[in-house]
């Protein structure tokens, strides 16, 4: 008995699903912070190729006279689904706001 073409639809959507929301992916980012009009303001986020590159990455930038800070952080997920765990932090330079991450 062949299977009717909407249970065949239905089995592929289940299998395309499953498939998909085991993709994880980590994304490695580093972060500077700066005081604008007495104001501390997240920078533009750097994506890097692993933790180390990472710290380093929010070292130079924390370094940096223009910077007050930097952070340093992952998150794995899924982007297909738009799923991500919350950040790790892996590094925290100089003077951060939690509430802007």
């Amino acid at each position: 008995m062949t299977p009717a073409p909407a249970a065949i639809v239905t089995l592929l959507n289940l299998a395309a699903g499953l498939q998909q929301s085991l993709w994880k992916v980590t994304y490695f980012v580093a972060f500077p912070f700066r005081y604008v009009d007495g104001e501390m303001v997240a920078g533009e986020p750097r994506e890097c190729r692993d933790a180390f590159k990472a710290r380093s990455v929010a070292a130079g930038l924390a370094g940096n006279a223009d910077n007050c800070g930097a952070v340093a952080f992952f998150r794995t997920g899924d982007p297909g689904l738009g799923e991500f765990d919350d950040a790790v932090i892996i590094a925290r330079l100089g003077e951060v706001d939690d509430a802007l991450m």
